[in-house]
């Protein structure tokens, strides 16, 4: 702990930040309490005043903690995540853990650790939070030990007692006087068993990581360190789930990006320098792994983990050697940053098309968010041709994919084999695929479709909203926060209330909370006689146009105006507006669909 508190471990550049959860951490904990392996380091030694690449400090470790020079360095190639973690809790920084709003504390509860329930001795919880203070009682009463320091405002006094010790005091000294004093200073229940405790703590206290620590001779340049430590960084962290593939990318290109661009600054720029991206990376509805994928299929490559990696790494030498490179659209790229400028801007348009041109309100409307790719990557395609009819073609793309529901599985699979067709469609150089029909997918059933983050639900959702969804109280236009709401309410006292379509996507719609609140559970007849037809009257404007707004024709708009609970029929008149409706939403899937049956032949 003192070694990285003095900034002797640092991390690589091109390492990502601390991400492990405060259970993960909690989890780690447990481990070392029981003195369980917990894995291998991977080392670079360096002199730190000539280091081979940029570093940073350990998460948490302040700037000014270390001294003024220093000789001797270790740059953290593999183990991050665990140096981060231990010395999070041992040290209690006062900044909270990445994606935190408040800094965790962690807690060794002394009952349960001589009663060997591991997992129950170890406590983390958000400082200031209930848990917390009831933490910090138990430390005082002698019941509980805080692995790191804890801020005196929270105790009785405003002040810490000598006594108070900490678990990080007791690997800084003589643990076993500190317990002492620590025990008999808090007239501690466990005063007797300290003995036993001492045995307890020892697994944690003297736990020592095994490293393995690399170095290189004076004669090895930087670079030289560079082109053979970032492969070796690629292949020990290829393993399991730990690294994303953005990780795997930032190290992999390192050594022909270094001096050129850093990938990581860029992503953390992007909501800067594209503020159209900053909501669906605030929501994670999309992620750095999308830019490279999208810079792959523009550039003709693979968007398959390995391949894509090979791939940007042969595209990023070209490019930072003064060579050029060419998408299979014609556009040539002179420059690394002007490929993920493209990729970016690309990605942009196609989040602000889903939103505002193909009716997905918000992003969790978005049918498929894996499908943000290849369209970022057609719109590439799309700008460069000159076919007049480009964004049709993709617009036939979309609806098809979505509809026939094609990104459920094999996801890169898909997306690689849709841009080289639909390309090669745009380019004139291939046919129509054969597999945008024009038509409604057969056997597609709508009555069944109830599950809300279904594909075919959120399409729905988001034809609605192209057709207006206008006020259903007065027929003005919709607000800006649109919810879901039934039609037919689900108020159990209703007849329909337990029908197998109930929760159909065909009795629901985009509504704004005030015609919700007019609504309520009122009977579809007394709201649309009381509520719709009095309120439209006085605003001049249709009901049968703001029904039509809400892809609900004639027939299912007869059915809404008889449907009383009281009713002998109100259950066959809930079955008749979803039947009747489902012919409506089938026609508006159809009017997307079908101006694709001619390849050249569009409408304006």
């Amino acid at each position: 702990m003192s070694s990285v508190h003095g900034h002797e471990y640092q991390i690589p550049e091109f390492q990502r930040e601390l991400v492990w959860k405060p259970e993960q951490i909690r989890q780690l904990l447990v481990s070392l309490v029981q003195g369980h392996f917990a894995g291998t380091l991977l080392m670079l030694k360096f002199n730190p005043m000539t280091p081979p690449f940029a570093h940073r400090l350990i998460y948490g470790v302040p700037s000014s903690s270390g001294p003024s020079h220093l000789t001797t360095a270790y740059s953290v190639l593999d183990g991050q995540q665990r140096i981060s973690s231990v010395y999070y809790a041992f040290r209690h920084p006062s900044v909270s853990l990445p994606k935190g709003k408040k800094p965790y504390r962690f807690f060794l509860k002394l009952g349960e650790l001589l009663d060997e329930d591991f997992d129950e001795a170890v406590a983390a919880e958000p400082e200031g939070s209930p848990e917390f203070r009831t933490l910090v009682d138990e430390w005082i009463r002698g019941e509980a030990l805080p692995f790191g320091p804890v801020d005196p405002s929270f105790l009785p006094e405003g002040a810490s007692p000598p006594y108070l010790k900490t678990l990080y005091d007791l690997l800084s000294a003589s643990s076993g006087a500190f317990l002492q004093a620590y025990l008999m200073g808090t007239e501690s229940p466990y005063l007797q068993e300290q003995g036993k405790l001492s045995d307890f703590l020892s697994p944690l206290l003297d736990y020592a990581f095994v490293a393995i620590v690399i170095s290189f001779s004076s004669i090895f340049t930087p670079s030289d360190v560079i082109r053979v430590i970032a492969p070796l960084f690629v292949n020990v962290n290829s393993k399991g789930t730990r690294l994303t593939l953005f990780d795997l990318a930032v190290a992999h290109l390192f050594p022909v990006l270094h001096g050129h661009v850093n990938l990581r600054d860029l992503w953390n720029d992007l909501p800067t320098t594209h503020p159209g991206l900053e909501t669906f990376i605030e929501g994670e509805w999309i992620d750095p792994d999308d830019l490279l994928r999208i810079m792959a299929l523009i550039t003709g490559g693979s968007v398959k983990k390995n391949a894509l990696l090979e791939h940007l790494h042969r595209v990023a030498s070209d490019l930072t050697t003064g060579k050029t490179v060419t998408s299979p659209a014609g556009h040539t790229f002179t420059s690394f940053r002007n490929l993920w400028d493209e990729a970016a801007s690309c990605l942009e348009k196609a989040c602000n098309r889903v939103i505002n041109d193909y009716g997905a309100l918000k992003p969790q409307w978005i049918p498929y968010t894996s499908m943000l790719v290849p369209l970022a990557a057609l719109i590439h395609v799309e700008k460069i041709s000159r076919d007049p009819n480009a964004r049709k073609k993709v617009d036939c793309w979309y609806w098809h994919s979505v509809f026939y529901e094609r990104y459920e599985k094999s996801v890169d699979t898909t997306a690689m084999a849709d841009f080289h067709q639909v390309t090669g469609w745009i380019l004139g150089t291939s046919d129509k695929p054969s597999w945008i029909s024009g038509a409604v997918p057969p056997g597609l059933d709508l009555k069944s479709e109830q599950d809300r983050k279904s594909t075919i639900f959120k399409a729905v959702l988001n034809l609605i909203a192209l057709a207006g969804a206008k006020n259903l109280l007065n027929g003005g236009s919709p607000g800006t926060n649109l919810q879901l709401d039934h039609m037919f309410p689900k108020d159990s006292a209703k007849p329909w209330s337990r029908h197998k379509w109930i929760n159909s996507v065909l009795n629901f719609t985009l509504l704004e909370s005030s015609v919700n609140k007019a609504k309520k559970s009122k009977d579809p007849d007394v709201f649309y006689s009381s509520n719709m037809v009095l309120e439209h009257r006085a605003s001049g404007r249709s009901v049968r146009n703001t029904f039509r707004s809400h892809l609900i024709g004639p027939g299912a708009e007869k059915a809404f105006s008889k449907a009383s609970s009281t009713s002998p029929s109100a259950v066959s008149e809930f079955e008749k507006f979803i039947e009747e409706r489902e012919k409506d939403v089938l026609t508006a899937i159809q009017d997307q669909l079908s101006p694709c049956v001619e390849p050249t032949t569009y409408p304006d």
